[in-house]
């Protein structure tokens, strides 16, 4: 299930892997259609098809990141399917790294990390606005990218399990499994089975 080589609707070509899971692949590509632009594509895997939960999300992935236009947010650039029937996403490259690779051990400046959830707080802003709850915000989640001056900007990225209200994919319903990252879900999430807020993402 390699693409790598490939094109993608005559229009993506697939330069390398960054990333996979149980259900997907993430890849580099290059955006023929206008000028070799950087850009990740996100596939589902083919036995991830037979499970529909996950083509929901998938779904839901796409349409969440379709009503967001924030800075802070990454944004999605198309949406379709393999000519086998994969799903596939086509998002903004962010060049930059993760909050996590830029954490050190002893702890972040605290005027740095003051201003960088000063930006998160405001795509939170933004998403929550929008009837969407990312539901895994966590530091591998948030990619930072520098600029001259060293100008530091956030990207929230990976909205896979985002929760949508007035969706029109499914309807939004409670999950009575916990959802998310152990580490950084709110008391709610770990519990299952209650609604999830604005408040949970903040946490």
């Amino acid at each position: 299930e390699n693409l790598v080589g490939t094109t993608i609707d005559e229009r993506y070509l697939v330069e390398s892997e960054l990333g996979h899971g149980g259900m997907g692949k993430v890849y580099l590509a290059r955006d023929l259609g206008l000028h070799n632009r950087r850009v990740v594509i996100k596939v589902l895997l083919q036995t991830a098809l037979q499970d529909a939960f996950v083509v929901k999300k998938f779904r839901q992935e796409v349409e969440a990141l379709a009503r967001i236009d924030h800075p802070g947010v990454v944004n999605v650039l198309g949406a379709g399917k393999l000519s086998d029937g994969k799903l596939y996403i086509a998002m903004q490259y962010v060049s930059g790294v993760t909050l996590r690779s830029e954490i050190p051990r002893e702890g972040m400046n605290l005027e740095r990390a003051a201003y960088i959830l000063q930006q998160i707080g405001a795509a939170l802003d933004d998403i929550h606005e929008k009837g969407i709850f990312h539901r895994d915000l966590k530091p591998e989640n948030i990619m930072l990218q520098t600029f001259k001056r060293g100008t530091e900007v956030v990207k929230v990225v990976d909205f896979g399990i985002a929760k949508v209200k007035d969706s029109v994919i499914a309807p939004s319903t409670v999950n009575d499994v916990p959802v998310g990252t152990v580490l950084y879900m709110s008391p709610e999430q770990l519990r299952g089975g209650e609604k999830i807020t604005a408040a949970s993402d903040i946490y």
